[in-house]
Formats: structure tokens, sequence, C-alpha cells
């Protein structure tokens, strides 16, 4: 399983260095060589790719000064690409922290609680109130009493940072929910897939797409042919029929959207039919 941020104050980079170790940079590569056409990937993927490799809606702007820093070209090569990921990782810690000293007007170090939710819509992000709430508290967990945090009204950068790194490695779920999905995953994956060999140390385990509606019943969901199909679309890349851990994660969080964005549309309609 992709491993989580240990504890508070986890450094993103060390994070995302502990999702599999080395794994990451073979995660990236995975993704470049899946969108690659003709040997190069093409700036119009870089969101999607961005996505895939593990950033929560990432910016186009970001994109496009990172992209400038690293070349003048439509493309980029696998090394070039791999330089912008790490850039783009760069630039959205950046912007980050720019973002929390707006909040942090004394200089503290520390923001209000009360202001956190302003500040995530600030750096894009919008997590449901209870995944949000579950961070806090284990946040204030592994808080000392003598801390500022233990009263759980305030955070530091630090923590901040951690509460980020935890959002977007659970892929905006709650931490039993994103457990939950990994059992799942592991329930129906396989290392046994076609031309490749079982005793493969590299072998990652995968899900056919011909059993993921199977999988979402199993879960509770119940998706029609249509939308699932564009879903794994979306995240089987190389259209091999076969699908990871992380592409299975990226997967459930559009499907989460997707009935937040059909639930909301219901209820605007039946709002304008009252009217």
């Amino acid at each position: 399983l992709l491993r989580e941020p240990e504890s508070p104050g986890f450094d993103l980079l060390t994070m995302l260095g502990n999702m599999a170790g080395a794994r990451v940079e073979n995660l990236r590569k995975e993704v470049f060589r899946a969108l690659r056409d003709d040997g190069e990937l093409h700036k119009d993927d870089a969101l999607r790719a961005l996505e895939l490799c593990g950033f929560l809606h990432p910016r186009s702007s970001w994109v496009d000064k990172v992209w400038d820093d690293i070349s003048k070209f439509a493309t980029l090569s696998e090394d070039e690409f791999l330089s912008f990921v790490e850039g783009y990782a760069q630039q959205e810690r950046q912007e980050h922290e720019r973002a929390f000293a707006k909040w942090d007007v004394h200089g503290t170090g520390f923001i209000k609680v009360a202001d956190l939710r302003s500040l995530l819509d600030s750096c894009g992000m919008n997590p449901l109130q209870h995944v949000l709430m579950e961070v806090l508290q284990e946040i204030t967990k592994a808080t000392s009493r003598s801390n500022r945090e233990a009263s759980g009204e305030h955070i530091s950068w630090k923590n901040f940072e951690w509460l980020m790194d935890a959002l977007s490695s659970r892929e905006g779920f709650s931490k039993r929910e994103y457990e939950a999905y990994c059992i799942a995953f592991s329930r129906f994956a396989t290392r046994e897939q076609p031309n490749r060999p079982k005793n493969d140390a590299d072998l990652e385990e995968k899900i056919p797409v011909g059993v993921m509606d199977k999988l979402l019943v199993w879960l509770g969901y119940h998706v029609k042919p249509r939308t699932l199909q564009r879903m794994t679309d979306e995240v089987d890349l190389d259209r091999s029929g076969w699908i990871g851990q992380r592409d299975f994660l990226v997967l459930m969080r559009k499907l989460r959207e997707y009935e937040m964005g059909t639930f909301q549309k219901v209820s605007e309609t039946m709002t304008l039919d009252k009217m």
C-alpha cells in the first residue's frame, strides 16, 4: 500500500519519497511513458500527468511558469518531465507558503483554525468537512500539550504542510475511506498480468478494468456503465485494461466529484422548480 505521512510535520518531499520509496520516480516515469507521443510529453497533457502523479487539481498558471523555466518548446523529454514534476512540487509548496503567510498576519508561524477553510480555498483545496475535521484531529492528537496547537484553535505552517500532504496522498478522502479503498483494491488486485512474468519483482498489483463494476458494487456504488467506462479511460493511460492503486484512488475521487456535481445539479433544479 502507498505509505501515509507518519506524523504531523512531515515534509512534503519526504512524504512523497515514502509513498513507495524510489517508486515515486517510477510512477512519474510510468505516467510519462503512458502519455508520451513520439517519445515526448506534450504540454496539453501536463495537467493530466500531474494529477496522475498525485497532485490534486493542478493549476495551469503554475504549469506555465514551471514549464517555461524548463523548456521553450511544447514538448518535454522524460528527463525534462521529471524535472518539471519536481519543479511543480516546489512551486506548489511556495504558493502554499505565501498563502499561509497572508493569514499569519502577526508573523507568528500560526493561523487560526477558524481561518483554515478560507486558506484552503485560496490554495484550490475544498475537502469535505468530515475529512478536514479528521485530519485536524490527527494533528491535535500528535501535538504536545504544551504546544499552542494542542487546544485545536491554531495550526502551524509545518502542520499545515502536513495537512495538505495528507489530503493529497489520500486523494481528498478521510483516512478511514482511504484505507477502505486500499483494502478493496488489494481484494481484487493481482500480479498475474498478461505479458509479464509472475516472478517479476517490480510487477505492481493491478486490477483488470473488467472487474471494476464488481469492485464498486462491493463498495456500495452503483455506476452507469458509460460513466464507469469514461472514468476508467481517464486513468488507464496505456489502454492496457489494467489500473494500479494510484489510478484506482484517482478514479474513486473522480467518482465522488461526479456524484457531488450530480447532486448539486439536482438541488439547483429543485430550487428553480419551487420558484
